[in-house]
């Protein structure tokens, strides 16, 4: 019986394990979705602007480049709000970040 006990206990450990390593690869991998995810939308509102900032239109009269400059300033409000996106995109993912560590692992125990 102890015998029996000793190697569900051993199964049952090995399985936690493995649910372990796991429950940490798919909490990876949700986060690079998320990241490609948003540095798709991220990609797509830069492609946006595009037009925008390559127009050789600034104006004929005073109407119309008052109302390029509210153009402007909506898009420097725009270009704040999008500030934050773009920085948590440079931050590394946790996967990067794994990846890192193994890098230098080897170069630790060779040096």
């Amino acid at each position: 019986i102890r015998e029996k006990l000793q190697q569900v206990m051993s199964r049952r450990k090995e399985m936690n394990e493995k649910w372990e390593a796991r429950w940490e690869r798919l909490r990876m991998l949700l986060e690079v979705c998320q990241f490609s995810r948003d540095a798709s939308v991220a990609e797509a509102w830069l492609i946006a602007q595009e037009p925008y900032l390559a127009s050789g239109d600034f104006g004929h009269t005073v109407d119309s480049v008052e109302k390029l400059i509210k153009r402007h300033e909506a898009f420097e409000k725009s270009t704040a709000s999008w500030a934050e996106r773009f920085a948590a995109l440079e931050k590394p993912t946790t996967l990067e970040l794994k990846e890192r560590q193994i890098a230098e692992r080897p170069a630790e125990e060779t040096g």
